[in-house]
């Protein structure tokens, strides 16, 4: 139960501070209207996609390439790595992991940055095995 908890706090505090970060330029759509495309966006994305996109911005982020915030990403980055590993061995993980980033890699920071907050705002879970 506790760690749901952090979890759920991390999630929410990161995405907090990652709408915080939003350019004051930008118009800001009403919540109805953000939800239902960062929903389906992080619907088609499972867990560790999610990991590699949010690790990716991180990257991004220390490098001056996007901006955030780096503890914020971070503390998403450790959420969406518990959840991520549920049902798979410190192996796969490391496989899985890093084909995903792999193929990633190559997003530009504007799209590492809606994929990653898309997935901060709606964590995909990690399917149940059969």
């Amino acid at each position: 139960m506790t760690n749901r908890f952090q979890i759920a706090t991390a999630v929410l505090a990161a995405t907090t501070i990652l709408a915080a970060c939003k350019p004051a330029s930008e118009p800001a759509a009403s919540p109805a209207v953000a939800a239902a495309p960062a929903a389906a966006a992080a619907a088609e994305d499972g867990p560790m996609e999610c990991l590699a996109y949010i690790d990716l911005l991180r990257a991004a982020v220390k490098e001056g390439k996007a901006s955030g915030d780096e503890a914020a990403l971070k503390a998403a980055s450790d959420a969406a790595r518990a959840e991520a590993g549920k049902g798979m061995t410190a192996d796969e993980v490391a496989q899985y992991y890093a084909s995903s980033v792999a193929v990633f890699d190559d997003l530009s920071p504007e799209d590492l940055k809606r994929k990653a907050e898309a997935c901060i705002a709606h964590p995909p879970a990690q399917p149940a095995n059969p």
